[in-house]
């Protein structure tokens, strides 16, 4: 009986690390959830600054060629 209650509290033990180790894991994964939709939030505030400089550049070209055209 007491190797059998050894063993018991052997095998609570594990599963008492996998648990812990789990928890981890999933912090992690939530972590890197979080961290991924930063990225993606970045990327779309980086191409939205984009679109806005090529708008801006095409006006210039509209002002500079009318310039050109005045002068």
């Amino acid at each position: 009986v007491n190797q059998l209650m050894s063993v018991i509290q052997s095998v609570e033990a594990i599963i008492a690390d996998i648990t812990n180790s789990s928890d981890v894991i999933a912090d992690g994964i939530t972590s890197l959830s979080e961290s991924s939709q930063e990225v993606v939030e970045a990327s779309e505030e980086g191409a939205n600054l984009m679109a806005k400089s090529v708008d801006d550049m095409n006006k210039v070209d509209v002002t500079l060629s009318n310039i050109y055209h005045i002068s």
